[in-house]
């Protein structure tokens, strides 16, 4: 864990909500605390629900229609370049992108030593492939990584086979195994900590919920140690 690390950009996003975005946004955040790095969380989501209540600390709400929460987004990142990990509402995808190519934030990220990774999670909608690949081209110079929710997709990603999920794929890919229903419940709670449960394996669940979790968040680990180049350090936690 103490390898120097490019401070990250970390951007978790989607064409359209409820596919699981903000759990992939989670498990960023936590494998960032976990690999010991300084972690902000903006979370773009508006209302009750969305990252702020699992990281109360770390995290803070902006609104993407302020003149300063907009700043926030650039300013803060470029005059503390330590790792972010940023929310980003389907709705306010096109906005929020927008904003960041009108200022030239990727150019000056990288002028910063700072790495822009986007996380795009794959909706089952027809056309979200389409909306990734567009995404990717808009934001040359970005690392972009294609994210499947096997709770989402139902084990249906291996039917995306064509010339343009190899493109999307070249960058790398996150897949995020199935948790059954009673243990999705729980990790949804307001309360948990996916970095928490690594440290200290609490709060408490049952004997085999725990190990069902231990396996899931092992094989997410590895992955993200995979995308960041890390060879397997914060799997080897569990």
């Amino acid at each position: 864990m103490a390898q120097t690390r490019t401070a990250k950009y970390s951007i978790v996003c989607s064409d359209l909500p409820r596919n699981g975005k903000s759990l992939v946004a989670r498990l960023v955040a936590d494998y960032r605390i976990l690999c010991q790095s300084e972690t902000e969380i903006f979370d773009l989501s508006p209302g009750p629900r969305g990252l702020q209540a699992h990281f109360p600390i770390r995290s803070r709400r902006l609104d993407l229609a302020k003149t300063g929460d907009q700043m926030t987004l650039l300013d803060r990142p470029l005059s503390a370049p330590h790792d972010y990990v940023i929310d980003v509402p389907a709705h306010l995808l096109a906005d929020f992108f927008n904003y960041l190519r009108e200022f030239g934030f990727s150019a000056a990220a990288r002028a910063r030593s700072i790495e822009i990774v986007i996380y795009f999670v794959i909706d089952k909608a027809s056309g979200s492939l389409s909306a990734a690949e567009k995404l990717r081209q808009e934001n040359p110079g970005d690392r972009f990584i294609v994210v499947w929710n096997e709770a989402f997709l139902a084990g249906i990603r291996e039917g995306f086979v064509s010339g343009m999920l190899k493109t999307l794929k070249k960058d790398g890919q996150f897949v995020v195994p199935n948790l059954p229903p009673k243990l999705l419940k729980a990790v949804e709670d307001p309360g948990f900590s996916f970095s928490n449960f690594v440290l200290t394996d609490q709060p408490a669940l049952d004997k085999q919920s725990a190990e069902t979790l231990k396996a899931f968040l092992a094989d997410v680990f590895h992955q993200l140690d995979v995308i960041e180049g890390l060879g397997g350090e914060v799997a080897a936690q569990q």
